[in-house]
């Protein structure tokens, strides 16, 4: 169970904290930090902007992509054997970590933007392939 730590006030007493926080907990702390130095700099702002704009035109590779249509319609014809079945689910897990940081780069950037998510989602709809 994580342990519950009170705010602390000073840069002091956030180090003295940081330092009871767990391997894996303080891990995610200095990433959380990291990213709160970047948003709060101009020059960390506008390289993070550009960096999150990025990841959200990061794509599955091409020839992945085809493949995995190609495997999907033969699970929709029910022609698909063992091997290919798990073909298809390494790729259907990989398109999905492809799509699952794609949103979190998208909110990265309405945060860091300060705009609404759904406007951004629209501006940065992927294009058909």
């Amino acid at each position: 169970m994580p342990k519950v730590v009170d705010a602390p006030r000073r840069s002091k007493d956030l180090l003295k904290a940081a330092e009871e926080l767990d391997p894996v907990e303080f891990d995610h702390f200095a990433s959380d930090f990291i990213a709160l130095l970047r948003r709060r700099s101009p020059a960390g702002k506008q390289a993070l902007d550009v960096q999150l704009v990025a990841q959200l035109n990061v794509r599955l590779p091409a020839a992945e992509r085809r493949r995995l249509y190609e495997l999907n319609a033969k699970r929709e014809a029910e022609t698909l054997t063992k091997q290919q079945h798990q073909e298809l689910i390494r790729l259907c897990e990989k398109s999905e970590q492809f799509d699952a940081d794609r949103l979190r780069a998208l909110i990265e950037l309405a945060i860091l933007r300060k705009t609404p998510l759904a406007l951004l989602a629209k501006e940065f709809r992927p294009k058909a392939p």
